[in-house]
């Protein structure tokens, strides 16, 4: 009855996000007409609302089109909910030109309650990245606004057909329709595109640039030629106007542009995509996308970017391709176990479409990515059926008849995928719901089989049907990804092969318990020197058993202190007015210690630091509990951030398993502090050169759900040190197994923080050290430093 209640908790976490985005009460509606005014002498050939709303795009920002009345007026009506509240914005149909103000500011959201039927009047003067004069303001500053600089996929005169005395700077493009690069099965230039065309985009480069280079890439799914103030810059591809001679390529290379010494500059794109419509066919944009960014930032990112796809691709191609192995192995050498076949396939399934996923990104050829999505479509329907028969045999002693309905729909899409169009998608994400609803249903009525640690393989599909649950609220735009990947059923695929293996030693275990008991007969009735002799090979057996358990155990340890540091972020966050440093050292192969920030669109820094109870793989479990409920909750209040955690793992039942946390929340000179079990904060005033203790006593998050959790607010001034740091710190013991305490600990940052900011953590770690002598580091010990500029 436990086990069923636990799965009862689990479906009820699956589907209450379902039944809350699909069921629609139906209440009243009002009518709110939005009116628009803007400069006549603007470049705006569409102009678009878009909202937190379905009827507004779910932020979308070229979904709903205002309708032209004159050269300054746009207006369009809509019905919404009557009590609603919603957030929207203006566009011209990118996030690169959304409205702005004088100085190129974009504008908060608007926000209305939506009471009665009303007009709603707006004044836009300017355009983000658009002037009066056609041309796009390129500096310094817009290049170095992020690591990724500008992408430009709007703003472009476009003419379709072919003419070389296009590429000219001087050529005369006034009368050009001003479009977008994106060809989709939803917006393609008006005047439309027949496989070949230009596209002239105006710059206006700032002096600071004159003369400089910067980086330059084109992002595409066709054949380009670039130039460059009327001169050949490069080409992707083989643009030709016979469809034959044509060669698409995705370009995978940065080049250099080198800025001349003048104001105005024009980039002339002879672009040819005469496979568009079969690229959208597969929900995918033919058009393309160039990016200017700062050379030296660009070097950043290439090293990011082949160190984050490296990880990609070994933890998700070559880790289940080999657990693959394994049980493909087990099921050879003990065929009566099908499920190890089935989980076998399952797991070759997720492996091909992890590496066809990671192909697409590194294949030029567009013909291969286009094979490589069809074969990934193919593996998904493989992975989905084989995991659903997996959970039969594991349930039941006979795969039960209704799973022809999945077997037949599994090979409509394998017959689809052969033939793709844009309902596949569709049609994949339905078969994928459903098959993990049977999964749920199977282990819920199971009465057959009654296997000791079936909860484990529970626990595993249930994260698979989570994951894959949450990856089709994203794709349809109700979630936003939390990961650095684009297909979070990944992780829940991981995490089903982790709990499965667990399952497999587990009964494994039991095994050899069972073989134990019947040898122990066998020795009753044998000789004594025969007992001797096989105590003795037992005593080796169990020996051996023991290293290669410890062997096993040292690995997984190992792997779980990896990847709980990987859940941390690995540089600090670099936030206007605020200089900040992290470290971080472990005590145990997986620390309870933690800490995490998020940065809003407003430039609020707000910062997570923790320690959970213990070490090794459960503080290492209370972290990523931890971790996702901080980046679940980052956007509230420190104390409502507190609170809500803290019932939350007060609902997780971890059996004393508690987490001290602290948020803390910086807005321009104002700090605000919420604490739940973590050590006082250390604040270092500039001013008088001391250090005030800032404490707020608290319970650590599960222990208490209506513990009244407290908030501090502190205004900082110029040159103040803020020093977040866990328990390993002030419990820090020397040789006389005496504590270092919270007096000592402020004497010592007190002192560090006469020095350099760069050099205050490397003090801190020098006194510790010094304290501590040749003595073991008892605790996990981290600090965060922030200083105020």
């Amino acid at each position: 009855m436990k086990i069923h209640k636990n799965i009862s908790i689990y479906i009820s976490l699956i589907f209450i996000p379902l039944i809350f985005f699909s069921c629609q009460k139906k209440i009243e509606k009002v009518k709110i007409k939005f009116i628009v005014k803007t400069e006549k002498d603007l470049d705006q050939n569409s102009i678009f609302i878009t909202g937190n709303i379905e009827e507004l795009g779910n932020w979308n920002p070229a979904n709903a089109k205002l309708e032209k009345q004159n050269d300054s007026i746009w207006s369009k009506e809509f019905f919404f909910d009557k009590g609603e509240n919603i957030e929207y914005k203006f566009t011209l149909g990118s996030w690169q030109n959304e409205a702005s103000d004088s100085l190129g500011l974009e504008f908060d959201n608007f926000e209305i309650s939506l009471q009665n039927d009303t007009v709603i009047h707006h004044q836009i003067c300017c355009w983000k990245n658009q002037t009066k004069a056609g041309a796009l303001i390129i500096d310094r500053e817009i290049l170095n606004q992020n690591l990724n600089g500008i992408s430009i996929n709007s703003g472009f005169k476009y003419h379709k057909g072919d003419n070389k005395i296009w590429a000219s700077e001087n050529f005369d493009d006034t009368n050009w329709e001003i479009s977008s690069s994106v060809i989709s099965n939803v917006y393609k230039p008006e005047s439309g595109f027949n496989g070949i065309g230009w596209y002239r985009l105006h710059l206006w480069v700032d002096s600071t640039l004159w003369g400089k280079p910067v980086a330059f890439y084109i992002n595409q799914l066709g054949a380009s030629e670039i130039y460059f103030n009327g001169k050949f810059h490069s080409s992707y591809g083989i643009v030709s106007d016979d469809i034959n001679q044509n060669k698409s390529v995705q370009n995978r290379i940065w080049k250099i542009l080198d800025l001349e010494n003048k104001s105005h500059q024009v980039i002339a794109i002879r672009y040819a995509s005469y496979d568009f419509q079969n690229i959208n066919s597969r929900s995918f944009d033919a058009g393309f996308i160039i990016f200017l960014k700062d050379i030296d930032k660009q070097l950043i990112e290439l090293h990011t970017t082949y160190r984050s796809r490296t990880i990609y691709h070994m933890v998700f191609t070559i880790v289940p391709f080999v657990l693959a192995l394994i049980h493909f192995m087990i099921f050879i050498f003990y065929p009566k176990e099908k499920q190890n076949l089935f989980y076998s396939i399952c797991l070759i399934g997720f492996s091909i479409i992890a590496f066809t996923f990671d192909q697409r990104y590194i294949s030029t050829n567009i013909k291969e990515i286009l094979f490589y999505y069809d074969v990934a479509n193919f593996a998904v329907a493989i992975t989905v059926l084989f995991g659903l028969l997996t959970a039969y045999s594991v349930a039941y002693y006979k795969i039960p008849k209704r799973s022809y309905v999945f077997i037949l729909l599994a090979i409509i899409i394998l017959i689809w995928s052969f033939k793709p169009d844009n309902n596949l998608a569709n049609a994949i994400n339905l078969y994928i719901l459903i098959s993990f609803i049977e999964i749920i249903i199977v282990f819920i009525k199971r009465t057959e089989k009654k296997l000791k640690g079936i909860i484990l393989v529970e626990i595993g599909f249930f994260l698979l049907a989570f994951f894959a649950i949450y990856n089709i609220l994203i794709n349809y735009g109700y979630l936003e990804n939390f990961g650095g990947y684009e297909i979070i059923t990944f992780y829940g695929v991981l995490g089903l092969a982790i709990f499965m293996s667990l399952y497999l030693s587990y009964n494994f275990a039991l095994t050899n318990k069972d073989l134990a008991n019947q040898l122990e007969n066998v020795k009753l009735l044998s000789q004594k020197t025969l007992e001797q002799e096989k105590a003795a090979k037992e005593s080796e057996i169990e020996r051996r058993l023991l290293e290669a358990e410890n062997d096993r155990k040292t690995f997984e340890l190992e792997e779980a202190r990896k990847f709980q540091l990987s859940m941390l972020p690995q540089t600090p966050p670099e936030i206007e007015n605020f200089e900040i440093a992290m470290f971080m050292k472990t005590a145990a192969e997986v620390g309870g210690d933690y800490y995490d920030y998020q940065i809003s669109q407003n430039n609020i820094l707000t910062l997570a630091i923790g320690d959970a109870t213990g070490h090794g793989a459960k503080a290492g479990v209370m972290v990523a509990a931890a971790k996702s409920l901080f980046q679940a909750f980052a956007g509230n209040e420190p104390l409502q951030i507190i609170k809500t955690s803290t019932k939350a793992i007060k609902q997780m039942k971890l059996h004393n398993m508690f987490m001290a946390l602290e948020i803390a929340r910086f807005e321009n000179n104002k700090l605000i502090i919420s604490n739940a079990g973590m050590p006082p904060v250390f604040w270092f005033k500039n001013e008088n050169r001391s250090v005030e203790i800032i404490y707020q006593k608290s319970m650590p998050l599960g222990s208490f759900v209506n513990f009244p959790y407290s908030e501090k607010e502190l205004i900082l001034n110029s040159g103040d040190i803020i020093l977040f740091s866990s328990d390993g710190f002030i419990e820090l013991m020397n040789e006389k197994n005496e504590l270092l305490g919270i007096e000592n600990a402020a004497e010592i940052f007190q002192n560090a923080a006469q020095n350099s900011f760069e050099d205050i953590i490397e003090n801190l770690n020098c006194e510790c050290e010094k304290w501590s002598s040749s003595k073991n580091v008892n605790d996990d010990m981290t600090f965060v430093v922030i200083k105020m500029k």
